[in-house]
């Protein structure tokens, strides 16, 4: 087991001027003792890292009898005319710089930049609202719909799904769009958009908010239309068959689908 190390031996203390003779007596005292055999395989380790003149070892296989299957991995080179790409999250994070009053000031800066951005926003929100329920209104005008519960419809199709036209249509052909009304028919219906007091318990919805459900309340009407209309599938391409279910005839649900058209309705 000595054997593998002899050459390095001889490599390293030949350039002492060291005899192989002394060598030798050298090597089998300190390989008899346990202690000092880890000690000589640890400095050939050391000897090994630290030379400056790795080529001579690299080109033989003396490296592989000390150190079994360790091998030098090769350095890798920079080329000094290829720009070094920076990933720009790994770059560290600039602190803001400045005096206290300084870092104060532009801090309430920014927060003013922020709230006037927010407030632009809001108000482009708000006017673009505006415009789309004055458009809403002047389409059911021109369809000869009282344009009066507009900004009711679209808000019952944005809570439930319901076309808005739809809703609108239904309105008309129950009552002519009345509001609040105890209105009702021979068959039992009542209120804005005709429903049967079972049904409309059923459905009933709060539409003004003023936490109760009234089937003559133009409000809660039109949201629990919304709501019974959705439920069979308006909204999601089965508007037909949801409005036969609220009123089961095939002339009526051609008549619904007919005004709805007119106000802009393309389902």
């Amino acid at each position: 087991m000595f054997t593998p190390f002899i050459p390095l031996l001889r490599f390293y203390f030949s350039a002492a001027g060291m005899p192989s003779v002394a060598l030798a007596k050298l090597g089998i005292g300190v390989w008899s003792n346990p202690k000092a055999r880890m000690t000589l395989k640890v400095f050939i380790i050391l000897a090994l890292v630290v030379n400056t003149n790795t080529n001579i070892l690299k080109n033989t296989d003396l490296s592989k009898m000390a150190l079994g299957n360790i091998s030098f991995a090769k350095p890798q080179t920079v080329d000094p005319e290829k720009p070094i790409r920076v990933e720009e999250e790994k770059l560290p994070l600039k602190l803001p710089v400045g005096t206290k009053e300084e870092l104060a000031l532009s801090w309430e800066q920014s927060v003013s930049a922020l709230r006037q951005a927010q407030r632009a926003e809001l108000e482009a929100a708000k006017a673009k609202l505006q415009e789309e329920s004055l458009a809403r209104q002047q389409i059911l005008a021109a369809a000869g719909f009282n344009p009066e519960w507009a900004s009711l419809y679209k808000t019952a199709q944005d809570t439930y799904g319901t076309p808005w036209q739809i809703i609108a249509a239904i309105h008309k052909v129950e009552t002519g769009q009345s509001g609040d009304t105890t209105k009702g028919s021979g068959a039992g219906a009542k209120g804005p958009m005709q429903f049967i007091t079972g049904t409309f318990n059923h459905w009933a919805q709060d539409g003004d908010g003023d936490g109760k459900t009234n089937i003559f309340d133009v409000d809660d009407a039109v949201f629990t239309a919304a709501r019974h209309l959705a439920a069979g599938g308006a909204g999601t391409g089965n508007d037909y068959k949801a409005i036969f279910n609220y009123n089961h005839s095939g002339s009526y649900v051609a008549k619904v689908l007919g005004l709805a058209k007119t106000l802009g309705y393309n389902g």
